[in-house]
C-alpha cells in the first residue's frame, strides 16, 4: 500500500493482517502526520482472509 500527500510518502508492505491493521489505523496516522487531533477511529470492513486449503479437503471415510 502506498499513499502520497505532496512530498510525504507513506508506504506499507507485509502480511495481509498487518496491512489490514494499518488500514484500520490510517485515519489516526494521517491526522498525526498533519499535526491534527486524532479523528474517530474508522471501521474498514474487509473480507476474511482465505482459509487454509488443507481445511477444505475432507478426510476420507
Amino acid at each position: 500500500m502506498r499513499l502520497q500527500d505532496g512530498d510525504r510518502v507513506f508506504e506499507v508492505s507485509g502480511s495481509p493482517a498487518f496491512v489490514r491493521q494499518v488500514l484500520d489505523d490510517l485515519p489516526v496516522l494521517w491526522a498525526r502526520l498533519h499535526g491534527e487531533g486524532a479523528p474517530r477511529r474508522a471501521s474498514i470492513r474487509m473480507p476474511e482472509p482465505p482459509r487454509d486449503l488443507d481445511e477444505d479437503r475432507a478426510a476420507p471415510d
